[in-house]
């Protein structure tokens, strides 16, 4: 037994050892390179200014907004009540509450309502010096500098800097800036409630903001207040006073109106974001003169739309998002981040969201490589009936429920087939293989993490693309197969020094030929131009435009329990092009309600947003009569529609089975497609019985051709016409090589005709037919 427990202890301490060198060697790492920045720079107030394409300044951060202000110009309640609600170990603790962090852990573990461990220190390290991102890595970095930042500033200093640099206010740092902008205030004049709804919105300064959100505001403010008698700041007189005056009593709601505009911000959000990405700096806190793509008068018009002043929405719970691109330098122009967008670093839909693509990717992704790799155009014949995925037995089928067969590749397209979609991709993983897909989504920044499967051909991904990432993707059809990752952002350099920190290089990477962009590009401006699906609602007079829709439903499991009808749709997309400029829509919800119309349905107007947006857009921004180039090397021949390879049409073919298809040079069809041809008659035989005539045709087989006739004139059979000995002449169609003819009675046949024909055509197409003269004594 003693010899168990040994074993035991052992592996126990092996583990033990192992574990603790994991952790200190996963800290260690974490660790690497984290340091503080210069905090005593921000008591300079520094600003970063950012300009628009023409070298307008159209923001300056901090100035004017943000003015320092000492520890002992802070209120001393401002002070308690932060303490009290955030922090109440604040003086005490060396920069992280091990207690507290403990009891946050366990609390969350077993919780759904989250409670935050961090301490005062700890938030204003996240907010001066990392991300809002929730890992482990974060919360340990956090952690560590938290603890630098009290070695090396006073507890007085710390709070001065929190009560400075975060955001009491959701577009501008500071509370100095917040008193005026809630209350048109100063600090020293604040009230109690004042004080206690300032602290109270350093939780969430766009859910908690007392201008639109009075009434939770409330509720916050109530809390902080009870904190703070519980913890001897306030007595119970001031408390029960404080908590009867409502929020709404506290600020100026007209004023809020005119407070609450912030122009381009949506656009502005995203340069913030940008600016973190390729630099690792923060405008906010580092002084940086940013020079941007922004094209005010488009933002403006953009700032509208989001408003509703432009778009008319029939439900005001309905989102939006959309990104608009210059094709010739992947320059961001303008940005919708979301309905209603007021204030300073939202969540913008158009950079940060991702969504299911649905249709919206068959042109960049599968057709693309088609046209690339297997030689397509947008006439070569695609399959269009069920398709299940390979080994699998899921089946998918088009929306519609319907199939047409063998349709052209721009019928596919247009009619958005995504049963054509996914065999053109299987047939281009078939060519390539999946490595090379993956590589290519990722070369035009379309892949999210994964996995990939075939149902990327529809659109069906683990998470989805945002609208700047779509509309990059369309720029680089426009841009004849080059693609440039999109930015607002072309140079950023040091205020102080004038150091540039970043140019932005307008070089882009040839992707797929120039030949097979063009391909596809035409295809979808063809699609626009014969008003596919409705899609032609999104032309623009003059103005050559290519585009796709797509629609992305909720699954049956997510249907039922959000209690949605089965064909609810959750997401409405638009993406295309001009020649000048690409663009992506997206409009939906950002999370549907149960039992709510937070759904597209059947014949639903909500779901045009999309393309009222961008026709509204596009009609604003592009010159008239622009036109883009077919490349060399490519040449527009009309050739049969829906046949098996490409042939120019004979006197048979109508107009509408006669399209303009785009060939190279080296493969321009000449053959012209064969003529119809029925089968030869070789006997009849003629039975009379009561009678009655059974004819049974004996015909060959007929030629196969590669060009199924039967979509023009109907189906093949046969003409039957005869005479009695009474003088009735009858005729009539029939697909069957064996009929009955009936008689009255006494009556005889004196003639019969069998004439192999098309039912809706009225000529023969066989080399004979059979005339058959009846005997009487037959």
């Amino acid at each position: 037994m003693k010899k168990i427990i040994k074993i035991i202890f052992t592996i126990s301490s092996i583990f033990t050892i192992i574990s603790t060198i994991f952790t200190v060697g996963y800290v260690l790492y974490v660790l690497n390179g984290v340091q503080l920045n210069k905090v005593e720079s921000l008591k300079n107030k520094p600003f970063s200014t950012i300009y628009d394409k023409n070298l307008q300044l159209v923001e300056t951060i901090g100035k004017d907004k943000k003015e320092y202000i000492e520890y002992e110009d802070l209120p001393p309640l401002l002070i308690n009540a932060l303490v009290s609600i955030e922090d109440k170990n604040f003086f005490t603790h060396h920069g992280v509450d091990p207690k507290r962090t403990l009891e946050a852990f366990i609390h969350n573990m077993f919780s759904n309502n989250k409670h935050g461990g961090s301490t005062i220190t700890q938030q204003l390290v996240k907010n001066i010096m990392l991300s809002d991102e929730q890992t482990y890595e974060r919360k340990i970095q956090e952690a560590y500098l938290a603890i630098k930042l009290e070695n090396e500033f006073s507890k007085e200093e710390i709070i001065t800097l929190y009560f400075n640099c975060v955001y009491f206010e959701q577009t501008t740092p500071g509370v100095v800036y917040a008193a005026r902008h809630y209350f048109d205030k100063e600090l020293d004049e604040l009230t109690l409630p004042e004080i206690a709804i300032l602290v109270g919105v350093v939780k969430s300064a766009s859910y908690y903001n007392p201008l639109k959100y009075p009434t939770r505001t409330d509720e916050r403010k109530n809390l902080v207040l009870k904190n703070m008698y519980e913890d001897g700041y306030i007595s119970q007189i001031e408390y029960d006073s404080a908590i009867k005056i409502p929020t709404s009593s506290l600020v100026n709601i007209e004023q809020s109106v005119q407070l609450e505009s912030f122009r381009y911000q949506a656009y502005l959000d995203v340069v913030y974001l940008e600016v973190e990405e390729l630099i690792g700096k923060n405008p906010l806190i580092d002084r940086l003169e940013i020079y941007t793509y922004l094209d005010s008068s488009l933002q403006t018009h953009l700032d509208e739309i989001q408003k509703g002043n432009v778009i008319e929405f029939s439900d005001e719970t309905q989102q939006i998002a959309a990104t608009v691109v210059n094709n010739e330098t992947g320059a961001i122009t303008g940005i919708i981040g979301g309905r209603n967008y007021n204030g300073s670093h939202l969540f913008n839909r158009a950079y940060s969201m991702q969504r299911q693509p649905a249709s919206s990717i068959k042109p960049v992704f599968e057709y693309a490589l088609a046209c690339e790799y297997l030689n397509y155009t947008n006439a070569t014949t695609v399959i269009d009936e069920p398709y299940t995925y390979p080994g699998s037995q899921i089946t998918v089928q088009n929306a519609d429920k319907k199939y047409l067969g063998k349709i052209s590749m721009e019928d596919a397209l247009g009619y958005s087939k995504n049963t054509s979609a996914l065999y053109t991709l299987e047939n281009v993983i078939r060519k390539i293989g999946n490595d090379e897909c993956i590589n290519y989504l990722n070369s035009i920044n379309l892949m999210d993490q994964g996995p990939f499967t075939y149902a990327y051909g529809i659109g069906g991904m683990s998470y989805g693309v945002s609208t700047t990432q779509l509309a990059g993707a369309y720029a680089m059809l426009a841009r004849n197969g080059n693609y440039l990752k999109p930015s607002t952002i072309y140079m950023i350099k040091d205020a102080e020094t004038h150091e540039v920190l970043y140019q932005r290089k307008i070089i882009g990477k040839q992707i797929i030929s120039k030949q097979a962009a063009y391909k596809v590009a035409s295809t979808l401006v063809n699609i626009v131009n014969k008003n596919y699906n409705g899609i032609g609602e999104v032309k623009v007079p003059q103005v050559e435009i290519g585009a796709k829709t797509g629609t992305n439903g909720y699954d049956s499991i997510q249907a039922k329990n959000l209690n949605f009808p089965s064909y609810a749709d959750k997401d409405s997309w638009l993406a295309g092009f001009s020649p000048t400029y690409s663009m992506a829509v997206w409009s939906g919800w950002d999370i549907a309600n149960k039992d709510s119309k937070e759904y597209f349905g059947r014949n639903d107007t909500r779901r045009k947003i999309p393309k009222r947006i961008f026709r509204n857009v596009m009609e604003k921004i592009n010159l008239s009569n622009e036109k883009r180039e077919m490349p060399s090397g490519l040449v527009k021949v009309n050739i049969v529609k829906g046949a098996d390879g490409y042939y120019l049409a004979n006197k048979y073919i109508p107009s509408n089975y006669i399209m303009e298809g785009i060939f190279n040079t080296n493969e321009i069809p000449s053959e012209t497609l064969p003529d119809p041809k029925l089968g030869e008659i070789k006997d009849v035989k003629l039975y009379y019985y009561n009678l009655e005539i059974n004819g049974i045709i004996i015909a060959e087989e007929n030629p196969v051709l590669p060009f199924n006739y039967e979509n023009i004139f109907g189906s093949s059979g046969y003409e039957i016409t005869y005479l009695t000995q009474n003088g009735k002449f009858a005729s009539f169609f029939t697909t069957s090589t064996n009929f009955t003819i009936y008689l009255d009675s006494g009556d005889q046949i004196q003639s019969i005709h069998i004439t192999p024909k098309y039912e809706k055509n009225s000529s023969a197409f066989a080399n004979e037919f059979v005339a058959v003269e009846m005997a009487n004594e037959f």
